[in-house]
């Protein structure tokens, strides 16, 4: 994956959430109300760019909360892909990117739940 700053992409999205009375310290707790600040942006009418801006910040925010929560320990780190980046253990592999990228169109599942199947559906074959 290319070189990203992940600590400052994450205070990026911490500083976003502070802007609009979320305290996102990469926590799991924290994404209910992140996923709350997604929905309403996915009222918006933002441009490509600024979606595409808004999915990499907090989908790079989602995967590192799910690194330092629970993956770490399982191996998982970032890579690229066709899909762009992804977290994976080289069998395995999640994408809070996309989840993020559908939570802005109002679409998909709670980052809670989706986080909670995907740790549940990875734990599984472990």
């Amino acid at each position: 994956m290319a070189t990203i700053d992940l600590a400052r992409v994450t205070a990026q999205a911490a500083r976003y959430g502070a802007a609009l009375g979320a305290d996102l310290k990469l926590r799991m707790s924290d994404l209910e109300n992140l996923d709350r600040m997604l929905l309403s942006f996915s009222k918006e009418n933002f441009d490509r760019n600024k979606k595409a801006e808004l999915t990499f910040i907090f989908g790079i925010y989602v995967g590192q909360t799910l690194i330092s929560c629970e993956l770490a320990i399982l191996g998982f780190g970032w890579s690229d892909s066709p899909m762009g980046a992804i977290l994976t253990n080289g069998r395995d592999f999640i994408s809070p990117l996309s989840a993020v990228s559908l939570r802005l169109e109002g679409q998909g599942l709670p980052l809670p739940e989706y986080c909670k199947r995907e740790l549940e559906r990875i734990k599984k074959h472990k």
